[in-house]
């Protein structure tokens, strides 16, 4: 990288020189210890009332359900000798994501998906990928759709509830977050006894992380013995300076001031921050070639990574210059970009990580999900850079978990914990 582009990607905000590791960690980890105390935080720390020591129930058939960031999955599941068996057998896009949705339609469109699984089982595990405030008889109220999903009216209802009056018939149903999914089904498929904690780590559309906590710390779920599983709610962390590019993206959303970490480093958002940061580097007279923000191109997640694995392509971005300078300029703002994203998704991690850390549990688990962490060009190998050299400093090590199906896997193993708790 040249020093012009240099300066450039620094003044806007892009570049991963921008986040010091140890105000970002050190501002995490009190957010964390804030939230476990019911204080108001952007940090939400929500408790699930869930656990991953469950006793296993073999051979019953259980309704699974995945509302993600932009599809929904839905299904029959057991666990059998083989371990989560999951029929799939239903997907579509989500409501809300193409206009606004009343909470009716919302819901009465999940269920309709979900009918031929409801046909063949009776309880339901339902991973819900959006900020939920559980409560202990496993259901939750909604705080607020995330992901640009529009349904309003749905906001402050209970998802199970509402579910179930659009499913009918008597029927329990187990609420949990997409990351606690993740965790539970990674743990429930990968009982390796050298993770001594494990984390839930979501980076898709949207980012978030989850991680088991002792209940005597989560003082606004009462205390008590054992352990929890806690979605910290990570999207939603204001402790990270914003830059240029960052404010910018921020004003075009539909929810202004909230989910700014989500913003900044998500599959959602790393599109557009391409696009703002290339429209502004031609402002700035980095091409040769003119730029305008009239004509500009859409730009996904996906160009982003197409660019960054073969700058010469014939792909969005590239079609955009025909000078060898002006694809190296934009081949060096790809990559600061994803850089930016990988090291500050590092850094929330470890410090996550830190209360197994202290704990003395020195060895540990991210379970890994979503599309972005494994087909974004280059991200995986810079997180794994950037978080090895913040857990070597503490002396300690993780290991990447992954699998096929973890948020509905997780969402029987949830169903089956609420049955026997």
């Amino acid at each position: 990288m040249d020093k012009k582009t240099k300066e450039f990607v620094l003044k806007y905000g892009v570049h991963p020189d921008v986040a010091d590791s140890g105000r970002i960690i050190g501002n995490f980890i009190d957010e964390m210890e804030e939230g476990l105390k019911g204080r108001e935080k952007s940090l939400a720390m929500l408790p699930s009332y869930l656990s991953a020591d469950f006793v296993p129930v073999k051979d019953k058939k259980y309704v699974v359900a995945d509302a993600g960031g932009s599809n929904f999955r839905c299904g029959v599941a057991w666990l059998s000798d083989k371990g989560a068996e999951i029929k799939v057998t239903g997907e579509a896009m989500m409501p809300g994501i193409t206009g606004e949705v009343t909470a009716k339609e919302f819901y009465g469109t999940l269920a309709g998906h979900m009918k031929e699984a409801l046909s063949q089982a009776r309880d339901i595990g339902f991973c819900f990928s959006y900020p939920v405030e559980m409560e202990k008889n496993a259901d939750g109220r909604l705080i607020q759709f995330t992901k640009e999903i529009k349904c309003k009216e749905a906001e402050g209802r209970m998802v199970g509830k509402s579910l179930l009056e659009a499913a009918g018939g008597e029927r329990k149903v187990t609420i949990l977050n997409d990351t606690v999914a993740t965790l539970l089904g990674g743990k429930g498929v990968n009982r390796d006894p050298r993770h001594e904690g494990c984390l839930g780590f979501i980076y898709g559309t949207g980012v978030n992380i989850c991680y088991e906590e002792e209940r005597e710390r989560i003082v606004k779920a009462g205390g008590g013995e054992g352990r929890m599983i806690v979605n910290i709610e990570a999207g939603n962390f204001s402790g990270v300076p914003a830059g240029i590019i960052d404010e910018r993206i921020e004003r075009n959303t539909v929810n202004p001031g909230k989910y700014r970490f989500e913003k900044m480093t998500s599959g959602r958002y790393l599109g557009s921050i391409a696009a703002e940061t290339l429209i502004c580097a031609g402002k700035e007279g980095l091409f040769t070639v003119r730029i305008t923000e009239d004509k500009f191109p859409l730009i996904t997640t996906r160009d982003l990574s197409e660019f960054a694995a073969d700058p010469e392509s014939v792909g969005t971005i590239a079609s955009l210059f025909r000078k060898d300078k002006d694809l190296e300029t934009a081949y060096d703002i790809a990559e600061s970009i994803i850089s930016r994203a990988a090291k500050l998704c590092a850094c929330i991690i470890a410090a996550a990580a830190h209360r197994y850390i202290e704990s003395e549990k020195k060895s540990f688990g991210i379970v890994a999900e979503g599309s972005t962490f494994y087909k974004l060009h280059g991200y995986r190998q810079k997180f794994e850079k950037y978080l090895s050299e913040l857990t070597e400093k503490q002396g300690a090590s993780y290991d990447i978990i992954s699998g096929k199906g973890l948020n509905l896997a997780g969402a029987l193993f949830a169903a089956m914990y609420n049955e026997n708790k």
